[in-house]
């Protein structure tokens, strides 16, 4: 899902996982992996922001998709 140049990525797991704080790994749209691992238990409510590793924000320049220097959203990862 998608708000604002953020994306929202909804992660099931499973009870087992969730009370081990089992980690997970996530793909960005830019192919990199992050992997994380919650110190507390994952509960419903459990949320975390990756600043950065959302959806680019290009300038009003055409040759901007072009350029690497683009600033980006936040990928939020929910359980």
């Amino acid at each position: 899902m998608r708000n604002g140049n953020d994306l929202i990525l909804r992660h099931e797991i499973d009870l087992f996982d969730a009370l081990l704080s089992e980690g997970v790994e996530i793909k960005t749209l830019d192919g990199e992996t992050i992997k994380f691992r919650s110190e507390q238990i994952i509960t419903p409510k459990t949320t975390k922001v990756f600043k950065g590793k959302g959806m680019p924000i290009y300038s009003d320049d055409p040759l901007a998709p072009l350029m690497m220097n683009h600033t980006r959203g936040n990928l939020v990862l929910k359980f």
